[in-house]
């Protein structure tokens, strides 16, 4: 059994990078994100928070859903640069197979000279006719909105819904990654200071309403939960950061049952 605990915190690996590796990519509603790629490794530094908790968890909390095909195992670290250790953070393996490349939703609509505050039914019309030739746009955004419900994601902005570009154009479904400012992360917008319950009330959704429960309201079909074997699987929580991430989807599997996910 795939098992999570916090513990691992305390003997990561340490990455080491230097300048050549640093990425000019990483934009985020919330500002830029710091992001190397070594090797086959693309690296991210934690900014304001434990983003690096939050991704770890997600990711582990995928695998215990429908969406396993879609997800990127991340693992933390601590980050080194020229000999400097800069802190902690995470990294996951590339996954673009060869001979494709990542386009994000925001890189098409841009490039339509499209709005990024297009609504949910003119966002799938655009996709639908421009570039869906294999599969159904709406259940793969659909699954992407249910997840974040559960992990109250405020981040999914349209560069974190992304597909995967073959040399002739043609678009399929990329791995659901970019999921770390889930779980509460950015401990600014809210701090430890303040109550789970009061933190939750102001997160705000992306990239269709401002509520996750809006958002909901477009999705034909929840997503499949082991939820009994992904409780089971975690084990030695000792951080509060850890504490906190888990108890907001906990939370968040409370608040969303049957609208966002339902169990197998």
């Amino acid at each position: 059994m795939i098992m999570f605990e916090d513990v691992y915190l305390r003997n990561v690996e340490t990455v080491c990078v230097n300048h050549t590796n640093f990425m000019l990519k990483g934009k985020s509603s919330k500002g830029y994100q710091r992001k190397w790629k070594k090797d086959n490794k693309i690296i991210k530094l934690d900014a304001v928070g434990y983003q690096s908790i939050s991704e770890v968890l997600i990711s582990h909390f995928l695998a215990f859903t429908e969406l396993r095909e879609y997800r990127v195992p991340y693992y933390p670290c601590l980050i080194e640069e020229e000999g400097k250790l800069l802190g902690s953070g995470c990294f996951s393996y590339d996954f673009k197979p060869q001979g494709k490349t990542i386009v994000t939703a925001g890189k098409l609509l841009e490039k339509s000279k499209m709005s990024l505050g297009i609504s949910y039914y003119d966002f799938l019309d655009f996709m639908d006719s421009n570039y869906m030739r294999y599969f159904t746009i709406k259940d793969y955004i659909d699954k992407i909105l249910c997840l974040d419900a559960i992990t109250w994601n405020d981040d999914r902005h349209f560069f974190n819904i992304a597909f995967l570009e073959d040399e002739k154009g043609i678009l399929s479904p990329a791995p659901i990654y970019d999921n770390g400012e889930g779980c509460l992360a950015d401990m600014i917008s809210y701090p430890f200071t303040c109550g789970l319950a009061e933190n939750l009330s102001s997160v705000v959704a992306k990239p269709f309403a401002f509520s996750f429960t809006q958002q909901l309201d477009y999705v034909s079909k929840p997503i499949l939960l082991d939820k009994e074997g992904f409780l089971s699987s975690l084990n030695k929580f000792s951080t509060k950061e850890s504490i906190r991430a888990l108890d907001a989807i906990l939370a968040g599997l409370s608040e969303t049952e049957g609208k966002a996910w339902e169990s197998y």
